[in-house]
């Protein structure tokens, strides 16, 4: 008697933790359902927008889903077998799973190809556009430096469109020289572009030397007439608006 009575609440414990486990797995397949739906209204959202991060989000998330859902459902059909539980619905709904998250990872594979495909396009005409700046390369003659400082400065360094190894890329092509000398030892891995820039601005960029340059350039003078005297003149003027430029882009720095 007193074995069967225990035989009795060994078999009602037995039951209440079967049942708290298949609550826990369902509970557990329910989220996972919910989070596959949001996620193939997210992807389907996404379809026109060719944003390749957030595309790409959803495929991790997706792949996640799926690898989750297998292991759950897979203990779920195991338990239900133990106990000889017809199993047949269980087994289709893990079938309609799989086919929502593979329909979802589809289109999320496309969003991204074709987010990647419409970046390299991008990327494509970004370098053929900046392909086409054409200006002098800069050999370390001081006095075309402010005139390759502004069109670099314009059209490359200040543009928002390239990226800092694009820009080390360029200011490497358009130097030579001294110049070129002076920053070949930095790897052009476009973390070193600051470095670079800043490297050609502290040797070529002294206000007071350039200020010194023009002076010294302006009064290097010889006697001259007829056509000479007109290109020194020339000179000259060329040499005064160079030295007003230079302070009044300066006119804060210290003379001492």
């Amino acid at each position: 008697m007193e074995g069967d009575v225990a035989s009795v609440f060994v078999t009602e414990a037995l039951l209440e933790d079967f049942n708290t486990v298949i609550k826990s797995l369902g509970s557990k397949l329910k989220i996972l359902w919910m989070e596959a739906e949001t996620s193939v209204e997210c992807v389907r959202a996404l379809e026109d927008s060719k944003d390749e991060s957030a595309a790409q989000i959803e495929l991790d998330d997706l792949n996640r889903m799926e690898n989750d859902c297998f292991k759950t459902y897979v203990q779920l059909i195991a338990l239900l077998e133990k106990q000889e539980i017809n199993a047949d619905e269980v087994i289709a709904s893990r079938k309609n799973f799989v086919a929502l998250v593979k329909g979802a990872r589809t289109r999320a594979t496309q969003v991204l190809n074709a987010a990647r495909t419409s970046a390299n396009s991008e990327s494509a005409t970004k370098r053929l556009k900046f392909n086409k700046i054409d200006f002098n390369m800069f050999d370390g003659k001081k006095e075309e430096w402010i005139g390759f400082k502004k069109l670099f400065t314009t059209y490359i360094h200040d543009s928002a469109e390239l990226s800092l190894l694009e820009k080390h890329k360029f200011l490497r092509s358009k130097v030579k020289g001294e110049p070129a000398t002076l920053i070949e030892s930095l790897p052009i891995d476009g973390s070193s572009y600051e470095k670079a820039w800043e490297i050609l601005l502290h040797h070529y960029d002294d206000p007071l030397k350039r200020i010194s340059r023009h002076l010294d350039s302006m009064f290097r003078v010889s006697s001259a007439k007829g056509p000479q005297l007109r290109t020194l003149i020339s000179h000259f003027r060329a040499q005064f608006v160079a030295l007003n430029i230079t302070v009044a882009e300066n006119r804060d720095m210290s003379i001492c």
